[in-house]
């Protein structure tokens, strides 16, 4: 337990407080007699020759009538050699709250918020998670034990199920034509192998489920249901083949819904149809999601979620970087920066993703897997760990080829 004394009853303080700590509880209290160990005390805004004591910010930020209209300048270069001296509550609360995403919100081609303004860039960059090594020092210096346990999962991001199968007549004949039109001999020789009985590359899903099984960790598979399009490449969403298989992996693992990618003003009419049919398929309601090319829009995406019963949300992360976009590895409840409110959409971050590591990044595997360990021994005991990987990207096979080794990189 953290124990708080302030006569501050913001909902912002108390929010930022209480995401930082979690899971520990923290107690608040207006007077310091009231404390039950005020030598490992917080006395934020209040005096004290007790515990520590964090003095005011020169901003009003935890009133609800104050917005930022810029980033601010005050904090350094280097966030975590001072957060000891600044109020960190703040840091916090701009980080979690997304701030930098309604004060800078520039796009990429995709609709995509741009990370180059994000505050990070001013410290050490976005590969680093700041609140999960600020706190870890907090607990420290507070001397309090802490009951936080890393959690490690794998995430698996379903764009198309099967590379050849159970795609329906007219697709598979499209398939067939279009390799015999390019002179693709190797997919065709491929194509007629799995159509025929044989194996289908993007069929990865035992070796996942076994590797999770093997290393104790959990995996989510996230799966695209919309209408096809030139973004949306999945599967029929009545392919009894793709059914069958979200129907077996929900057995054994987490199944969540890969919303599509659509024009934003038909976004929450296309998630709406996406999720009932994922509804339908596994006969529950569905909890968890991600969204497909990680497009989000802040905060209507969220807004969205939560009325779709969604839960938790996994795209809080970046397609063409590695690091920590809200600052943090641990999974935390979404605040509505605009509305000032605490949602119960829980937002579970990840650290990168197999193609922003290849295809953006540059990486070779030697690269990736260093990156990795790199990655893991910075968090480990002060945060949880998650990627983003796709079926396809485990076949181990052509542009993909010795990949799976950077996959396993994060059991070792």
């Amino acid at each position: 337990m953290v124990e708080i004394c302030t006569t501050n009853n913001s909902l912002r303080l108390r929010y930022a407080a209480e995401q930082f700590f979690a899971p520990l509880t923290v107690r608040w209290c207006a007077d310091g007699k009231d404390l039950y160990a005020p030598e490992k005390a917080i006395f934020y805004q209040c005096q004290s020759n007790q515990g520590v004591v964090i003095g005011p910010s020169v901003r009003d930020w935890t009133s609800l009538d104050f917005f930022y209209t810029e980033q601010p300048n005050d904090w350094g270069n280097d966030i975590l050699l001072r957060s000891s001296e600044i109020d960190v509550f703040e840091v916090v609360f701009y980080l979690l709250a997304r701030v930098d995403e309604y004060l800078n919100p520039n796009l990429d081609e995709h609709g995509r918020i741009c990370t180059d303004a994000f505050i990070q860039q001013q410290w050490s960059g976005l590969n680093c998670a700041y609140i999960d090594l600020m706190r870890a020092e907090w607990i420290a210096r507070l001397g309090i034990e802490d009951t936080f346990r890393s959690a490690k999962e794998l995430t698996i991001d379903v764009d198309s199920a099967y590379a050849f199968l159970h795609k329906g007549m007219k697709r598979t004949l499209g398939g067939l034509v279009k390799d015999l039109i390019k002179f693709d001999f190797r997919n065709l020789s491929e194509r007629c192998r799995a159509l025929m009985g044989g194996e289908d590359r993007f069929d990865t899903y035992s070796y996942v489920l076994s590797q999770a099984k093997l290393h104790e960790w959990k995996a989510r598979f996230f799966f695209l249901l919309a209408d096809f399009g030139p973004q949306n490449i999945g599967l029929p969403f009545q392919s009894k083949g793709l059914q069958m298989l979200i129907q077996e992996l929900d057995k054994h693992t987490a199944v969540g819904i890969h919303p599509g990618y659509h024009p934003w003003e038909e976004y929450a009419q296309a998630t709406a149809i996406e999720v009932n049919r994922l509804k339908e398929i596994v006969g529950r309601p569905i909890q968890e999601s991600r969204q497909h090319f990680l497009r989000m829009q802040m905060p209507d995406t969220y807004r969205l979620l939560e009325a779709l019963g969604i839960q938790r949300d996994y795209t809080m992360g970046m397609a063409k970087e590695v690091g920590y976009r809200a600052g943090t590895s641990r999974s935390f409840r979404w605040y509505d920066y605009q509305q000032d409110r605490i949602s119960d959409l829980e937002i579970v971050p990840f650290w990168g993703m197999d193609s922003a590591m290849k295809r953006h990044k540059g990486w070779d595997i030697a690269t990736a897997k260093a990156e990795i360990i790199s990655a893991m021994k910075e968090i480990e005991g002060k945060g949880d760990w998650r990627m983003i990987w796709h079926n396809e990207t485990l076949s181990d096979a052509r542009e993909w080829k010795g990949w799976r080794g950077v996959f396993e990189q994060q059991f070792k």
